[in-house]
């Protein structure tokens, strides 16, 4: 069994199946969620296997909400810019247009920007 799949059954299911699972989870008790690592090969594997997870802990009467960061940052960035512009000046200005991007994207999601993730999540 590759190294993900031992900790996401072994390690990290045990966890979540528990009545609170938030202090093994994450050093604030306010926030219950964890960042799982593993190898961009692993994708669709994983996916898998989070489908299961997510009915196994159903099955024991947990309340499972799927937050896609992809598509929350894809709308924070929306709310502000056009994605297709940004892929564009980046495009065009190279290295320069890649930095101006990432500054742009930063701003945004930011403190201080205009659609921070946790306002849309």
């Amino acid at each position: 069994m590759s190294d993900w799949k031992t900790r996401l059954r072994d390690v990290l299911e045990p966890i979540l199946s528990k009545e609170d699972p938030r202090p093994d989870i994450s050093t604030y008790d306010s926030m219950p969620a964890c960042i799982f690592l593993y190898d961009a090969e692993s994708e669709f594997e994983l996916r898998q296997e989070l489908a299961l997870l997510k009915t196994r802990l159903e099955q024991k009467g947990k309340q499972i909400t799927e937050v896609n960061l992809m598509s929350c940052m894809q709308e924070a960035i929306e709310t502000c810019a056009s994605i297709e512009k940004l892929i564009e000046s980046e495009r065009l200005l190279g290295d320069t247009g890649q930095k101006t991007v990432a500054q742009t994207v930063h701003s945004i999601l930011g403190d201080d920007g205009h659609a921070p993730l946790d306002k849309i999540v």
